[in-house]
């Protein structure tokens, strides 16, 4: 099933504007309660951006996803109502938006962030980094871990260097002590909340059950690679633990458009990176395709489906997007 469909059924909303109307709110009875507290905090980051741990400010991170035209933002926030069967149209950011999470409610390691092996051919260090006026920025403290979700996107570089995989969904993970005091800020609004992940995997389950049920997969020759909806929420499931606490980001296209995303890395990411652009400029990406050098980890199983349905090859889970970004240390030394 395709993504865009399910953008009706997921919680993703446009970070301009809220959604009205009434309707489902996740149930958080046990997820609030101290026996079901939960103690990891996962934020996702979905789509076209670079993420710069800044060893010389204790390790802080900050995400980024340069100014685009035809981008556009969604964010998940635990505490909206949102009407499952409704269609939510992201728009255009008008200005910055700047979200921080707080150290409240977290546990800090002082530990060096453990980077997912899978993260590496667009992982890097440098010294330089030129800061613009940046349409969206989280910043975030050190986490304990950066991972990446597959399936990965198989991309090749203009210089000659072998055919690399791209994640286009990373995930930054911490340990929670008080969730209670867990809270996003941002310069937009009230406080971001976070969404219990068996929340986000059952809103997924019903967007997938009212698709299929109003959609023949044999009519549709596009399907033909997508895996069916019960392996995609079980490859959910298997990353995220239902006691898992989660916010979302994502940015995107209204369509998958690889030329626009090889550009749009080219022109706007790189450039905030000027000793890594001659390294890391892309030639093609390829949305659709099994990176073959894809690995897996003990933290994420690949999803089990029959022989009849195909591997999943879509990429990004809410968001039409076919590209990830750089994960930057910065600078080189502290």
């Amino acid at each position: 099933m395709d993504r865009r469909s399910l953008l009706q059924g997921l919680l993703a909303l446009p970070v301009v504007g809220a959604v009205d109307g009434c309707g489902h709110q996740p149930d958080r009875d046990n997820f609030g309660s101290p026996q079901g507290r939960a103690s990891t905090l996962k934020v996702v980051i979905d789509g076209a951006f670079a993420i710069v741990i800044q060893t010389n400010n204790r390790s802080r991170v900050r995400v980024f996803t340069p100014k685009d035209p035809l981008h556009k933002f969604y964010f998940l926030d635990g505490s909206e109502q949102i009407e499952s069967k409704r269609a939510l149209e992201p728009r255009e950011a008008k200005r910055p938006f700047n979200f921080e999470l707080p150290t409240d409610g977290l546990k800090i390691s002082s530990e060096e962030t453990q980077i997912d092996p899978r993260l590496r051919s667009f992982y890097a260090s440098t010294d330089s980094w030129c800061q613009v006026d940046y349409p969206m920025t989280i910043d975030l403290p050190r986490p304990k871990k950066i991972s990446a979700l597959l399936p990965l996107v198989p991309v090749t570089f203009v210089q000659k260097r072998p055919e690399a995989c791209m994640a286009v969904v990373r995930v930054l993970e911490y340990d929670v002590t008080d969730l209670s005091k867990v809270k996003i800020a941002w310069d937009g609004g009230k406080d971001l909340h976070v969404t219990p992940s068996a929340a986000l995997i059952k809103r997924y389950e019903d967007a997938c059950r009212e698709h299929e049920e109003g959609k023949t997969r044999a009519s549709d020759p596009s399907q033909e690679y997508v895996t069916s909806c019960p392996a995609r929420s079980k490859e959910l499931a298997s990353y995220f633990a239902k006691s898992d606490a989660v916010f979302f980001f994502g940015t995107g296209l209204a369509k998958q458009d690889p030329v626009h995303s090889v550009k749009f890395f080219n022109e706007q990411i790189l450039p905030s990176f000027p000793g890594l652009q001659k390294q890391f400029e892309l030639k093609e990406v390829r949305p659709g395709e099994a990176c073959r050098h894809q690995a897996t980890s003990s933290n994420m199983e690949t999803p089990e489906v029959e022989k009849s349905e195909p591997q999943f090859m879509e990429v990004s889970y809410v968001v039409d997007c076919s590209l990830g970004g750089l994960t930057v240390r910065f600078p080189r030394a502290a």
